[in-house]
């Protein structure tokens, strides 16, 4: 995610609190706080996402050997 979607995901989650006053009027530590928790969600969902690919992958069967034959070789 690049900043200004970070920075509108912080908002929406600031937005949604119980007494919310408005963002604009927010500190920047508060703010700072908000942007900081997405990126960590973010990161902790990259990380799930990661996983559950690899454990995926783990449990498909491998694919076999496969042999190919050249037509215009000469068999001995």
């Amino acid at each position: 995610m690049n900043q200004s979607e970070i920075e509108a995901v912080a908002r929406a989650l600031y937005e949604i609190q119980e007494g919310a006053r408005g963002w604009h009027r927010e500190p920047l530590r508060l703010k700072t706080r908000f942007r900081r928790e997405v990126q960590a969600a973010i990161a902790a969902l990259d990380k799930a996402e990661h996983r559950s690919r690899a454990s995926r992958s783990a449990a498909r069967p491998h694919d076999g050997i496969v042999i190919t034959i050249d037509p215009h070789q000469k068999r001995s």
